[in-house]
Order: structure tokens, then C-alpha cells, then sequence
């Protein structure tokens, strides 16, 4: 598959080791910013949660 793939595209060493590295920057970038995206969206939920159970009324906020 990657001799058809090279026959079809252009692709030298240099360029796919450029792919490489740009394809395992995303992954990384990824893998780090979804596991703290869900921290703070439970965080806000955590928030959200404690001020429904302990009837908390800020003037400034619509509750």
C-alpha cells in the first residue's frame, strides 16, 4: 500500500518525517487538552450543582 501510496503522491523521507512530527504534535495537543477540558466542565457542573442544592441567590446572578 505504501509503494501505491508513493506512486500516487509525492512524498520523500524529509516530508514524511515532517507529517510524522506534525501528526504526533496533534495527538499530543489532544490527548492534554481533552482530559482538562472535562475537568472544567465538571468543575462548572460541581458550581452549577451546589448552588440548585443549597438554594444559594447571588443578586447579581439569574438563579
Amino acid at each position: 500500500m505504501k509503494d501505491s501510496l508513493l506512486e500516487y503522491i509525492s512524498l520523500t523521507n524529509k516530508t514524511l518525517l515532517i507529517l510524522g512530527k506534525e501528526i504526533d504534535s496533534v495527538v499530543r495537543s489532544k490527548a492534554i487538552a481533552i482530559p482538562l477540558v472535562a475537568l472544567a466542565k465538571s468543575i462548572i457542573a460541581l458550581i452549577g450543582f451546589l448552588f440548585s442544592v443549597l438554594k444559594i441567590r447571588y443578586p447579581g446572578l439569574l438563579l
